[in-house]
């Protein structure tokens, strides 16, 4: 959260950002609130770890066991986005599973495209918008 407040000084948009530390949307900062736009570096890796796993804190940065909360961010977008709100995350389709990806995508009612591609230390990374 740290890098998010020091980034937005860097680009003078502190003063229009708030950063919360959250499990997906629980936070008190973010119930019952309306976004324009929410955005989310999910962690990629757990396509092949079982949902329910538990995991330390720090693994749940880097492990979403079967994209468990991926899911929920999905299932919950809704209520938290304005009318025009757009949602996004960031992904790559090189090292996350596309599979379940699609199927998680599917099951919770949304679509996507992609927004914009990059390399980011040789590998392709999306930033994938929901519709």
């Amino acid at each position: 959260m740290e890098n998010t407040i020091e980034n937005a000084k860097i680009h003078q948009v502190d003063g229009q950002l708030k950063a919360v530390t959250a499990n997906v949307f629980d936070h008190k900062e973010i119930s019952e609130k309306k976004f324009d736009m929410v955005y989310w570096d999910f962690p990629w890796f757990g396509q092949h770890t079982e949902p329910g796993t538990q995991l330390e804190k720090l693994m749940r940065s880097i492990i979403d066991p079967g994209y468990q909360n991926f899911r929920r961010y999905l299932s919950q977008a809704r209520e938290v986005l304005k009318k025009l709100g757009r949602i996004f995350v960031l992904f790559s389709f090189d090292l996350g599973g596309k599979e379940l990806f699609d199927r998680v995508v599917k099951e919770t009612g949304w679509s996507y495209k992609i927004f914009f591609s990059y390399e980011r230390q040789q590998i392709e990374v999306s930033i994938v918008e929901f519709f």
